[in-house]
């Protein structure tokens, strides 16, 4: 039996219904405007606005409408205007630089998973701490301890032994 020839097609309705790219710019020029109003200020300059552009305004509502919102778009529009683009930052964001990445050299890892293999049942606290005493390396070295415990893991987890 052919399943697929009686399936029914279902509608699925958007999860979150955004404003158009245009409405969205409009509302924004508009709130850095009157940003500094006070509410009753605000209320007054919004129903103006909404006058203004209300070609605009009810090719939003059509289109909210037509997607079967069942809000009201009017006040969706002034609380993105009143509370998100007014609280909004026109400064660029700054890019987070990446760190490097400090590999450890091989020699040092196959020290490690020696040592590893050597204290097995050990924790990895107390073997890192044999492994810094045996090869006189510093316990408060933060990333060689890193890379000790996550050898420690990889060797417990696979049993290599």
């Amino acid at each position: 039996m052919d399943t697929c020839a009686n399936t029914t097609s279902v509608m699925v309705h958007p999860f979150r219904y955004k404003l158009s790219a245009e409405m969205s710019e409009e509302l924004f020029r508009f709130s850095k405007i009157h940003q500094y109003e006070d509410r009753e200020t605000f209320k007054e300059s919004w129903t103006q606005w909404l006058k203004d552009a209300d070609t605009m305004v009810q090719a939003e509502i059509d289109r909210h409408i037509a997607n079967e919102y069942r809000g009201d778009v009017l006040t969706k529009m002034y609380k993105s205007s009143r509370y998100y683009h007014c609280n909004k930052s026109m400064a660029p964001k700054e890019c987070v630089k990446r760190k490097s990445y400090d590999s450890a050299n091989h020699e040092l890892i196959e020290l490690m998973d020696s040592h590893i293999i050597m204290v097995y049942d050990l924790p990895p606290k107390i073997g890192f701490i044999q492994f810094c005493e045996l090869h006189q390396k510093d316990e408060k070295d933060g990333s060689l301890k890193k890379k000790y415990k996550n050898r420690h893991y990889l060797i417990v987890r696979d049993k290599v032994v």
